[in-house]
């Protein structure tokens, strides 16, 4: 993220979009509780069953196994964002997902 001064959030979501950890560019600051994570930015987090820019970003980039962007949607701050999402992949296996978060 110091490298990167653009992107506001990283995320690493499991394979079923539970949040493994995620970190802030404000401070540089980690969150460790997901519970509080998915509190705060649930409309930054895809949802499955949805049709939000951040799960369509997430099935689409786990079924091309490319990197995705999303279409731009209001976070919970009602700030206008995009996400790119990478999958995490080993030997043809999905493992989860980093997503970087862009205002």
């Amino acid at each position: 993220i110091r490298e990167r001064p653009e992107i506001s959030r990283i995320y690493w979501l499991d394979t079923r979009r539970g949040v493994v950890a995620t970190q802030s560019a404000r401070g540089y600051q980690i969150d460790n509780d997901p519970a509080v994570v998915v509190e705060q930015l649930s409309n930054s987090l895809p949802r499955e069953g949805t049709d939000s820019a951040p799960e369509s970003a997430f099935r689409s980039a786990r079924q091309s196994r490319d990197a995705v962007y999303s279409a731009a949607f209001t976070d919970n701050a009602q700030m206008t964002m995009v996400q790119v999402h990478l999958p995490l992949m080993v030997r043809n296996v999905f493992l989860g997902m980093l997503v970087a978060e862009y205002p």
